[in-house]
């Protein structure tokens, strides 16, 4: 894997965030849904990238007093499984955690037969805490809830 600059995201970089979403997601979010982030980073939405020469990872968390969720995530299929993913959720957890160390706990929706994403996940500590019946499309699949507790 290429030497992956981490950050926080600004707006120039929501079109490059929204061509990713669409290339790497089953049900993505719309580009309008995206590009939408523009009027509410820094506030209660927050997004981090890995950019090699472009960017190639990107997760888009929201802050609800004092947990986090992870609302997308994705990573340039070219380098999954190489650990970007995980690099980008510990980068913006730790930066976070610096920024609002009130926060204790981080939440996330995954697609039940999404195994890889499991299993970074675990890896990362998060633990199963909720299932939502039917909660995606296209495919119609249940959502797992995942929880990893920060302090």
């Amino acid at each position: 894997m290429r030497e992956l600059v981490l950050r926080e995201m600004v707006v120039a970089d929501l079109a490059a965030v929204a061509q990713l979403e669409e290339l790497v997601h089953v049900t993505p979010w719309s580009q309008a849904q995206i590009l939408g982030l523009s009027g509410l980073l820094g506030g209660q939405y927050r997004g981090f990238v890995a950019q090699a020469d472009e960017v190639v990872g990107y997760v888009v968390l929201q802050i609800l007093v004092d947990e986090v969720e992870i609302l997308t995530i994705g990573v340039a299929k070219q380098i999954q499984r190489q650990g970007a993913g995980a690099l980008l959720i510990k980068y913006a957890l730790t930066e976070l955690q610096s920024q609002l160390p009130s926060v204790k706990a981080c939440f996330l929706e995954v697609r039940e037969g999404n195994v890889a994403a499991k299993s970074l996940y675990q890896k990362l500590n998060f633990i199963q805490v909720g299932k939502r019946q039917n909660y995606y499309q296209n495919p119609r699949e249940h959502a797992l809830i995942y929880r990893l507790d920060l302090m």
